[in-house]
């Protein structure tokens, strides 16, 4: 029997530019929650910001974005969106800067702070060769986000449909720091061998359906989606 979840019908780009206020809260969510620490180190690390001054700019930045409606001026045909973001983070950071230095010659949406206690514990596990590509820590952290998300959608889909034991085998393996082996796993879960490599390889297929789902609800086009979900899992086929 295949293994279906509920298709997307609209992505988070298009309900952000709804006339229904539940729709944009959505939307508005969604974006929060996949952006948020990508913005958040990329103001730690590419404009060297103090992590209270980062997690107040991050706050900021999001909530002037839902004000102004940033995101719906996004044009799916001169960038990526998470392109499209970090450039307006950078303009924001920009213009913060400049804001100070006058200062200095006289001249909506909320994240919880636990979301920057977790981006800096992160930040203090990163070897200085990563510091050094700070270009590159945004797109980074964009994917860790979008398999987080991912990672959590299955975790609730799986329980929603009495099917907690595929997740189980899946956290036990694929989120372990040291994983055990097949064997140790299934003596560990009272099972087979057998069951726990059927188990891994649904859970594995599963959680590859839910993140080109949620790439379809970041990206504006089939060609954008297509981008990154290459660029993500070396294929834009599910």
């Amino acid at each position: 029997m295949a293994e279906v979840f509920p298709a997307t019908s609209l992505s988070a780009l298009a309900r952000v530019k709804s006339d229904d206020p539940a729709e944009r809260a959505f939307a508005w969510e969604q974006l929060a929650r996949i952006y948020y620490k990508p913005v958040y180190k990329h103001l730690r690390l590419r404009w060297s910001k103090s992590a209270e001054d980062a997690e107040d700019l991050t706050q900021h930045f999001f909530a002037e974005a839902l004000e102004r409606e940033i995101f719906s001026s996004y044009d799916g045909g001169r960038a990526r969106f998470r392109t499209f973001v970090r450039v307006c983070v950078d303009r924001l950071a920009m213009n913060q800067h400049a804001a100070a230095q006058a200062r200095k010659r006289g001249g909506g949406v909320h994240v919880s702070s636990l979301e920057s206690r977790e981006a800096e514990a992160e930040l203090a596990l990163m070897s200085h060769d990563a510091r050094e590509e700070m270009d590159r820590i945004f797109d980074r952290e964009w994917a860790r986000s979008v398999f987080e998300v991912s990672i959590a959608r299955l975790k609730a889909r799986l329980a929603e449909t009495g099917r907690t034991h595929l997740y189980e085998a899946f956290a036990h393996y694929d989120l372990a720091e040291s994983p055990p082996s097949y064997a140790e796993l299934a003596e560990k879960l009272g099972t087979s061998v057998t069951t726990i490599t059927n188990q891994l390889a649904t859970a594995r297929k599963l959680l590859r359906t839910v993140t080109f789902e949620t790439l379809r609800e970041l990206t504006a086009s089939d060609e954008e989606f297509e981008e990154e979900a290459r660029s993500l899992l070396g294929t834009s086929r599910p």
